[in-house]
């Protein structure tokens, strides 16, 4: 993902589009599906953490959403100013999820965005980087010293939990090609390489796991891992509901 220039908008409408080979097909305030996104921002003026919402994912995710669109303009408002953002390099991780590529590099430009006055930093994080295999063991040495690095450098993060194209683990995409019904499939039959079908949602066709048991793995890990840095340098904003 190439760097650029990021702006906090008003809050957003939930996207419900499970996959999108070109972003032009989104409609007016929709993102791009198969993104999990989580904002980072500091701490109210309150010191009141954000109240979040239910969404249609599973288990005990589901308490863990959005904030109100009300508590999102009074956030705003209290700020009285935009907030920028700079997106990192989608490589700012190393592809086995175990450290940091050219952390030098990326301790300096976190360094100079703090003194250019950016607000923060925004860094996907694949599902193929820290869940490599089909088990339960994750791999998040890399993203967490990203996040320090950020705390360090008094900026906040912004995360997209990446479930789709190249963030696919290679354990999924080897049951995608054992049977290509797992993929999903437009009115013309073509399929989409990269996104997992809802229509599999609760079937095990993931090694013995259903897609919606797997994408839990992966989100439970990630609030179980920065659970000691959400309401300071990571706070929860809104996670899409893309489960159609």
């Amino acid at each position: 993902m190439e760097a650029a220039l990021m702006h906090q908008t008003a809050a957003t409408v939930p996207a419900r589009w499970r996959c999108v080979g070109d972003a032009s097909r989104a409609g007016r305030g929709q993102q791009l599906a198969g993104v999990v996104r989580l904002g980072a921002a500091r701490r109210a003026a309150s010191g009141a953490l954000p109240v979040l919402r239910g969404s249609r994912l599973p288990g005990p995710v589901r308490a863990l959403v959005s904030e109100s669109e009300s508590e999102a303009a009074a956030e705003r408002a209290a700020d009285g100013a935009v907030r920028l953002f700079v997106g990192l390099p989608a490589d700012a991780v190393v592809s086995d999820g175990r450290g940091v590529s050219r952390s030098r590099a990326v301790s300096a430009a976190l360094r100079a965005l703090k003194l250019l006055g950016v607000d923060g930093v925004e860094l996907p994080v694949s599902w193929a980087a820290v869940q490599p295999g089909s088990g339960a063991w994750f791999e998040w040495a890399g993203y967490r010293a990203v996040a320090a690095m950020v705390r360090d450098a008094g900026l906040d993060l912004r995360v997209s939990l990446r479930t789709d194209g190249d963030a696919l683990p290679e354990w999924v995409a080897d049951a995608a090609a054992a049977d290509p019904d797992v993929l999903f499939t437009d009115r013309s039959g073509r399929r989409r390489v990269g996104c997992i079908s809802f229509a599999v949602d609760e079937l095990p066709v993931l090694v013995g796991r259903s897609p919606l048991q797997a994408y839990e793995a992966f989100f439970r890990s990630f609030a179980e891992e920065f659970n000691d840095l959400l309401g300071s340098t990571v706070t929860v904003r809104q996670i899409q509901d893309f489960l159609v």
